[in-house]
């Protein structure tokens, strides 16, 4: 793809147009009008499974037939639904059935335990509960006081037999009527789901998210990048990332390509099998070896979030489009993003420029900091969350007047381009002097044979804390023979030696959020320095 490079650091044109274009009345609103723009354009596709479809017509009315039924259950406005469902088109339908309810879906995890669906079912008011099949154990382990009321469990996929869930009902079968709503109930700032944050920086909350938050989104996502035809969706869709994937589809009337869970090693075999022009990868990506096919592929640009700058441009090599950084978080959306026709900023290390409806100021003790220093990225505009569902007063802390606080560490340079530091609570103390986890974990991640690696403090009597690396290798023969003294060196030649690890550990994989990202505060709690754990400073330099 050839892209012509935009002067450096001026948001594009098009991105002031959009904000002030009008939003649409509500989700369903823009689902509607999709169909009516397409109605026969595939919007849905099963990848790697039970090949299920759906149309955007399709799509649409098998939202009114669910809420219909829903409705009839005792669904209302206000209602909190869970939904518990996979990768499948009933995860679609049943999410834009409650939306035209003006009822709030509540996103559960599918690899939530008993103890955790029970937590978020009381924890969120939950009065209903969608889930899959495949989940149902899960349920059985709630206690009896967390379960459905008769007539408020909707089971998808049901096998033939529901005698060990009597007062359940089939899903499924509920789609198969001719009745459907008419109308919608919902306006621009009723909720429309919530959403758990990732839980790397403690427990996760519940983000109240409205359809003026969803519908904001997808539009600013719509305008980054040119308007994607085909698109892959790789991961949960209870998560952000594939919902606002979701809605930016609908602005832009694009066919989606769903798989049921993430394939690092299959990822290149469906962006061609399936003529995908755009997705998004992660940094263990860039260790992939290059498949010639991809030079020849659909695609037409990538995104990517966490990318370490040294592997930028190799990246863009393997796949030979733009490979576009973007930043963004539960509680505001989208917030930065690199143009695709930005050219001059590859490699930079740089997370872009402000995305339509979002203001950014960088603060410190109250106040902005002066170019290239740091502090923390706080975010102002429309369509952000309406709190954290039964927590007022984290709610309230998460903002000084309009301005969001996001926790992270940020600069900006002279162009208006602005550079992710790591979060602010993310810092190792050695002997007084505070190390950004997020460097130390840049320079490990830019060895060869390190899939993705995480810097964590560990007690030390003498220096209060020292610095511990956990690396996973890459798969092949580079990652089997990396060393600690590889790593060791590495970090010597890129670091402050106050900075260097002393310690390094190697996991087969390293531990994930529920959102997917490396759990930190459970590698924090790795604290034990155990017979795997590697201590790489000889005796004198302690």
């Amino acid at each position: 793809m050839t892209v012509t490079a935009t002067a450096t650091g001026k948001r594009p044109a098009e991105w002031a147009i959009v904000e002030h274009e009008p939003l649409p009345p509500s989700i369903a609103a823009l689902l509607d009008s999709a169909a009516a723009a397409h109605p026969d354009r595939s919007f849905w596709n099963t990848i790697e499974g039970d090949g299920a479809s759906l149309s955007y017509a399709q799509l649409a009315r098998l939202t009114r037939v669910c809420a219909q039924h829903l409705r009839a259950a005792g669904v209302r406005k206000g209602t909190h639904v869970a939904v518990m469902l996979p990768n499948a088109p009933g995860f679609l339908i049943a999410w834009i059935a409650l939306c035209r309810l003006g009822a709030v879906a509540v996103m559960i995890n599918t690899a939530s335990t008993g103890g955790e669906l029970a937590r978020m079912l009381q924890g969120t008011d939950a009065r209903f509960l969608l889930i899959d099949a495949a989940y149902l154990d899960t349920y059985r382990e709630l206690p009896a006081g967390a379960q459905m009321r008769p007539g408020c469990l909707f089971v998808h996929d049901a096998p033939a037999s529901q005698a060990s869930l009597p007062a359940a009902i089939d899903f499924d079968t509920l789609l198969q009527s001719d009745s459907e709503l008419s109308g919608d109930a919902a306006t621009l700032d009723d909720i429309a789901s919530i959403q758990f944050t990732s839980g790397s920086s403690g427990v996760p909350k519940a983000c109240m998210l409205s359809h003026r938050f969803w519908l904001t989104l997808g539009k600013a996502r719509s305008c980054v990048g040119p308007a994607p035809r085909r698109m892959l969706i790789d991961s949960p869709m209870f998560y952000l990332g594939p919902l606002w994937r979701v809605m930016m589809s609908m602005y832009c009337g694009t066919t989606l390509f769903v798989a049921r869970k993430f394939s690092l090693s299959r990822l290149f075999d469906r962006i061609v099998e399936h003529g995908i022009d755009t997705c998004a990868v992660t940094y263990p990506v860039a260790k992939l070896e290059p498949d010639p096919r991809l030079l020849q592929s659909s695609l037409r640009w990538l995104t990517t979030y966490g990318l370490a700058k040294e592997v930028h441009a190799g990246m863009e090599r393997m796949f030979g489009v733009p490979v576009r950084e973007i930043y963004g978080m539960t509680e505001v959306g989208s917030v930065l993003a690199m143009p695709v026709s930005d050219t001059s900023m590859v490699g930079s290390g740089s997370c872009g420029l402000p995305v339509p409806f979002r203001r950014c100021r960088i603060v410190r003790a109250g106040k902005d900091v002066d170019t290239g220093e740091a502090g923390e990225l706080w975010v102002a505009g429309p369509g952000m969350f309406s709190g954290y569902y039964g927590d007022p007063k984290a709610s309230r802390d998460a903002f000084d007047g309009e301005w969001f606080k996001t926790g992270d560490l940020f600069k900006r340079d002279e162009d208006g381009y602005y550079y992710m530091l790591g979060r602010i609570k993310d810092v190792i103390r050695r002997s007084g002097e505070n190390i950004s986890a997020a460097e130390v974990e840049l320079t490990v991640n830019a060895i060869d044979g390190v899939l993705e690696a995480a810097a964590v403090p560990v007690p030390d009597p003498l220096r209060g804390e020292e610095v511990k690396v956990v690396v996973a290798r890459a798969p092949g023969a580079r990652g089997a023979q990396l060393s600690v003294q590889e790593i060791v060196r590495a970090c010597e030649a890129a670091l402050s030696p106050f900075k260097v690890p002393r310690y390094v550990q190697f996991l087969d994989v390293l531990p994930k959020t529920p959102t997917g990202k490396i759990d930190k505060p459970g590698l924090r709690n790795m604290r034990a320095i155990t017979a795997d754990v590697f201590d790489a400073r000889p005796e004198k330099q302690r």
